[in-house]
């Protein structure tokens, strides 16, 4: 276990090396794609199969229909009341979902079963949303929650379920 995260902890840093060591005329979606290429081939390498990402994210979170149904309901016609309602029930998806920043590229692994995915990308889990306010760390916060918001601010987060 300790193995398996050391691994994956090792291909995170060398990522993020290769990002920062760059050119700044490089295009980011060209780096994007080149880190999220190596990283399929390290993982290859080391056996691990890529499968589809979990969705929604496994945080315990149950969000009901009508939440939903609020959430998704058009917001340029709304009042400025329900407005505020249909952000706060977007923001309640959003958080229970497993996102990354879209100029992001962060793994989930499970060294168990050898396998990982690649987090999916808010604007395709969200198309036409705006990425939720700030969150601060509350008292009863999930780990869930607290790593999603990281990813969010940019740090590094590697995960490593079984």
């Amino acid at each position: 276990m300790k193995r398996a995260l050391t691994f994956l902890a090792a291909i995170l840093a060398i990522a993020a090396l290769n990002v920062f060591a760059c050119a700044e005329s490089e295009d980011l979606a060209a780096r994007l794609e080149r880190d999220r290429q190596e990283t399929r081939e390290r993982m290859a390498s080391y056996g691990y199969t890529e499968v589809a990402p979990a969705m929604p994210c496994e945080t315990g979170a149950e969000i009901d229909q009508e939440t939903y149904d609020l959430a998704y309901s058009d917001l340029d016609s709304a009042s400025p009341e329900q407005k505020e309602k249909i952000l706060d029930a977007r923001e309640a998806i959003i958080w229970a979902s497993e996102w990354q920043d879209d100029d992001s590229c962060f793994v989930k692994s499970n060294s168990e079963a050898k396998t990982w995915y690649e987090l999916p990308r808010f604007s395709e889990l969200f198309p036409g949303w705006d990425k939720p306010r700030a969150k601060a760390a509350e008292e009863g916060e999930t780990a869930a929650e607290r790593a999603t918001r990281e990813v969010i601010q940019g740090i590094p987060i590697v995960y490593n379920c079984i």
